[in-house]
């Protein structure tokens, strides 16, 4: 049902990308044991339409818990998942910031109240499935006969956010756990400095283990490894107070939610990146006091005039 939605490209020996709504999942075919990272929205028939192409048993997994990649979880009786982004906890960030943006535009108007609802339900519709979650630890490996598949921890996008290593095919598929339009508001316990920090630890380990190139979910071009640490050194520039859009998102007065860009050369385009403004390094300067119902303010740092 709906599988005209999505659609199948060769990326490498053995890996294939499904496209469709705007997020990518990635399907390694192998011998002995076949796996696919995130499962999209579940608007389609995905098992159906992963079947044609595999002769193996499948193994599923998610990067993770965010909708756009786990909404398709409940077509499937076994999924793996990182520890702390395990569902039914109820120390889900994605969850908690649902909820309070959602109780927050309740008493507003019918729209309001249908955007919350709907937000609301794009988790539920996953919770009430019956598949089972199995933990998928830092360096959980997977043998598909032919060559392995290596799961490393990279939180900041989630706290249980995962890439996975394809050591064979010199490949780094990140999820969004490092993109070229990060979401680190989505995960308020972290600092953009820590989540800089996780990023260069991470590559530190992997650049001389001869990975040449990466892969994320909604960027179809390949990215040079080097992102990662580049994308760090961005991250850990942010301060509070920088020329940024800030969006005040109701149930959150006191803290916008910022993004912030660069352009890369090296990376032949723009880095993003989309945090609450407490995420950032430094004090935060006085402002100007806010229009009560102007959603986006283009405001640089306020300068003191000089007596």
């Amino acid at each position: 049902m709906f599988n005209f939605l999505l659609g199948v490209k060769k990326l490498d020996q053995g890996v294939l990308r499904i496209t469709g709504a705007f997020v990518f999942r990635h399907l390694f075919v192998g011998e002995k044991q076949s796996v696919l990272m995130d499962t999209g929205y579940g608007i389609a028939d995905l098992p159906k339409l992963v079947e044609t192409y595999i002769d193996s048993p499948l193994t599923v997994i998610n990067s993770h818990y965010h909708p756009d990649h786990s909404g398709g979880n409940l077509r499937f009786k076994d999924v793996h998942i990182h520890p702390a982004d395990m569902p039914f906890t109820g120390e889900l960030s994605i969850e908690h910031l649902v909820h309070t943006i959602g109780m927050a535009v309740m008493d507003r108007s019918d729209t309001r109240r249908f955007v919350a609802k709907t937000a609301g339900k794009l988790f539920r519709r996953t919770h009430r499935a019956r598949t089972n979650y199995t933990p998928m630890p830092d360096g959980t490996e997977f043998d598909l006969g032919d060559r392995k598949l290596v799961v490393r921890w990279l939180p900041g996008h989630t706290e249980g956010s995962c890439v996975l290593l394809d050591p064979d095919r010199h490949t780094i598929y990140t999820g969004d756990a490092c993109n070229t339009g990060f979401w680190m508001w989505t995960n308020p316990k972290m600092t953009l400095a820590e989540y800089a920090d996780n990023l260069d630890a991470f590559y530190n380990d992997i650049k001389d283990q001869g990975y040449e190139k990466l892969y994320n979910c909604h960027t179809p071009m390949a990215n040079k490894v080097s992102f990662i640490t580049d994308f760090a050194a961005f991250a850990r520039s942010i301060r509070k107070g920088d020329r940024a859009v800030r969006i005040h998102l109701p149930g959150f007065p006191d803290d916008p939610l910022c993004i912030r860009g660069r352009m890369s050369l090296k990376h032949m385009g723009p880095m993003l990146c989309f945090y609450f403004e407490s995420q950032a390094a430094g004090d935060a300067p006085a402002r100007a006091a806010l229009p009560g119902k102007k959603l986006l303010q283009l405001l640089p740092p306020r300068k003191e005039k000089a007596e």
